[in-house]
């Protein structure tokens, strides 16, 4: 048994931050939400004290605010989504238009009453036929921050090869994906890995104990978090504020998903067979055997209402498993030497296998209070210490496990937010020695078992 590190870690934070100016626009982004703001006319003059509601068009949850008496709103502590946005006078006028926002974005929305279609709709709709497109994209003018913003579209169209949803930081500039055999890392700025940090529903990721940057990261060729549990993210590589900690070069925040009032479900597979690698010549020449080098990766997701408008779940799972080449040679080739260590020269597989699972409940009550609480479990085996001059007696069985929980309380009122956040992450690094009783390129590979379990034990 040789536990090298174990990370255990119960955070637990309450915060209690009243935005009293919230209503004159003055409000501050969350980490995890955005803000919408914006001026109510009727066209010639401001309209004071307009009801302002925006319901999420997927959910169902509402959030209000009143106009201040320059006709100012500001609506703060949003999820990303496409919303609904009502704005009603005293005289019940009203002007309603309907747009989307993005993770951390700070979003203008100006609407003009009287029966009108507000400004900033005209100005953004298109019609085609008889079919007007709305729900545009909010732009953000105004911020200090050098972000980029990966929607949900982009992470479910553009194209990569192991689903981890950190690859496509790569879009934004200064960032680069860094990958090797054993391991992939973010980094930013020229910066080493460890100078970046990510966020999740607020929660840091930060590895405090070893390096990769973020945990689950270093020694792992697994992703850190189900693709398919995460609705958008934004990458800040300047000028990000002082809420995010930990980090000198980029910071990554995501956003999970959330169930709908519609049932939402996918289901994904990919598999490349061995036959699809060619081996080696210098294996093939050396009447070599070619080890199993077969890659899997499935999973399902599935979400929708328990109580409409009011209580909804989501839930994923992903597998991977994969192996990949390792070739053992000698340092000088002496027939000396290839007669008495023939036996572990060759081209092993090292073998790989990872599951990840996600659940969340979203709660709203009654307006003005949200609840979200989330968990999550990710579980490797790694087979690692092999190739050059190491034999396959020599490998090392990596188990990482990771554990999270985050609990998030919004409460929201006239000219104020609060919001009251628990987050629980237990993070285990295991590598232990694997012995094997036989040694050959045709059977290295159906020893994932043996590791795991051996990994397991310790």
């Amino acid at each position: 048994m040789n536990q090298f590190s174990t990370r255990k870690i119960a955070l637990a934070a309450a915060s209690a931050m009243a935005l009293s100016l919230a209503i004159t626009g003055a409000a501050q982004a969350q980490v995890a939400t955005s803000t919408i703001r914006g001026n109510v006319t009727d066209g010639a003059a401001v309209e004071a004290g307009a009801s302002i509601v925006a319901r999420d068009v997927a959910t169902g949850f509402t959030t209000r605010a009143t106009a201040n008496a320059q006709g100012g709103y500001t609506l703060s502590g949003l999820r990303p989504g496409t919303y609904q946005i009502t704005a009603t006078t005293a005289e019940n006028e009203t002007a309603t238009d309907t747009v989307s926002i993005g993770v951390g974005q700070v979003g203008n929305l100006d609407l003009t009453v009287a029966g009108a279609v507000s400004e900033s709709a005209e100005a953004g709709a298109t019609t085609l036929g008889d079919i007007v497109v709305t729900g545009r994209r909010l732009a953000e003018v105004r911020t200090p921050e050098n972000a980029t913003n990966v929607t949900t579209q982009q992470i479910q169209t553009l194209p990569q090869i192991n689903r981890n949803f950190l690859n496509f930081a790569a879009l934004a500039p200064g960032v680069r994906l860094s990958q090797s055999e054993s391991e992939q890392t973010i980094t930013a700025g020229g910066q080493r890995a460890e100078s970046v940090n990510a966020f999740i529903d607020g929660a840091s990721l930060k590895s405090n104990v070893i390096g990769g940057g973020i945990a689950g990261q270093d020694d792992s060729r697994g992703n850190p978090f189900p693709q398919a549990a995460i609705s958008e993210f934004r990458v800040v590589s300047q000028n990000f504020k002082a809420e995010y900690e930990q980090a000198s070069s980029a910071i990554i925040t995501a956003v999970t998903r959330s169930g709908t009032n519609e049932f939402h479900g996918e289901i994904f597979g990919t598999y490349r067979d061995q036959d699809f690698i060619k081996q080696d010549e210098f294996s093939r020449a050396a009447g070599r055997e070619k080890p199993a080098l077969e890659v899997q990766q499935y999973g399902a997701a599935l979400g929708g209402p328990i109580i409409q408008d009011k209580l909804h779940f989501f839930g994923s799972y992903e597998h991977k498993q994969e192996n990949r080449a390792a070739a053992v040679t000698l340092g000088r080739q002496n027939p000396a030497y290839v007669s008495q260590f023939g036996q572990y020269i060759g081209t092993f597989a090292t073998p790989f296998e990872e599951d990840l699972y996600f659940g969340k409940l979203s709660f709203q009550p009654v307006e003005g209070h949200l609840i979200d609480l989330s968990v999550t479990y990710r579980d490797e085996a790694d087979v690692t210490g092999v190739g050059g001059a190491n034999s396959i007696e020599r490998a090392s069985g990596l188990q990482q496990t990771t554990k999270s929980a985050n609990l998030r309380y919004q409460w929201q009122g006239q000219g104020f937010l609060n919001e009251f956040a628990v987050d629980y992450r237990n993070y285990n690094y295991n590598p232990t020695a694997v012995n094997f009783d036989q040694v050959g390129a045709a059977t290295a590979s159906s020893k994932a078992t043996t590791i795991r379990s051996a990994a397991s034990r310790s």
